[in-house]
Order: C-alpha cells, then structure tokens, then sequence
C-alpha cells in the first residue's frame, strides 16, 4: 500500500522482479493520479486496487479511506502486507492491526516532519508511533532515520 506515483518510482524493477522469480500473486492498493495509476496497470505487476488515499492531510477523506481499508482487510487475507509513505504508514497499520492481518510491514523512508517545530511536530511523532506500534515488523531505509526514531523513543526496542 503506498501512493501509485511511489510504486512508479520507488518500486521501479522490484515488482518486475517479484513477478517473473517468484510464485506469488501481488496485490497493489494505492492511491494516485489517473496517469500515475494507468502506468501502474501498464506495467502488469499484479492486481491494481484504486483507494482514496491523497497525499495532503484531510480529516474525512482520512478516515473514509481508513473505513474502506478496515472492510478490505476484513474480507481479505493475505501472508504479507507492506506499507510505504507516511499516509499509508499510518492508514493501512491500524486498519491491519484491527482486521488481525499477521505480517505487517512498515517500510519508512523518512519523516515528513523533520524540519517542524512544536504541537505539530508532535503530533506527527505520535502518529509515527502507533505506526510502528501497530506494525510487526519496521524497515527504515537509512540508519540516520532509524536512530531518530529510536532517540525519539518512537520504536520499541524491547516488545512483550
């Protein structure tokens, strides 16, 4: 799950790769453009589901994604479930965690608050935190985001 312009770039050859080497059937949930999403179904990497997902914060458009991720998951099992982008971070760990999704993946690329200061800083802390909370495994793509996280008591080093 991540923003179809992510699976575009990001993903770019990894898909590929999945898709000719190994027997598994892929699942794409993303949000994007309709230009960024007919590329993403040109490139035949697997099934390729539209979801309401917008890169700016949106209170309500927020938690109707979030409702429509709940009910997908609920419906639908699956062995693993990566999720990529801050939005996606947060939407699709918690609608995970509370369908009982096993493997959940959180890929975390960097802080979109790094540069903010105050309640607003905090506030995207504590998001971050219940990402990483609700996630069963973490992934960060560089270490100097890693030791961010850890030094800001984001990630839980120690699990029960």
């Amino acid at each position: 799950m991540t923003d179809a312009i992510s699976f575009n770039g990001l993903c770019r050859n990894q898909l590929e790769f999945f898709d000719k080497n190994i027997d598994i059937d892929i699942t794409l949930l993303c949000g994007g453009s309709d230009s960024d999403l007919d590329k993403l179904y040109k490139r035949n990497v697997g099934k390729v589901l539209h979801f309401p997902l917008y890169r700016k914060p949106n209170i309500g458009k927020d938690i109707f994604c979030l409702f429509k991720l709940f009910f997908f998951f609920l419906f639908n099992r699956f062995d693993l479930i990566v999720y990529s982008t801050p939005k996606a971070l947060l939407l699709t760990s918690l609608a995970t965690f509370f369908t009982f999704q096993k493997n959940r993946l959180a890929v975390v690329q960097g802080r979109v608050y790094e540069n903010e200061k105050g309640l607003k800083r905090k506030i995207f802390q504590i998001l971050d935190k219940f990402t990483f909370l609700f996630s069963s495994k973490v992934i960060f793509v560089s270490e100097s985001v890693m030791r961010k996280s850890i030094e800001e008591k984001l990630l839980n080093l120690n699990p029960v």
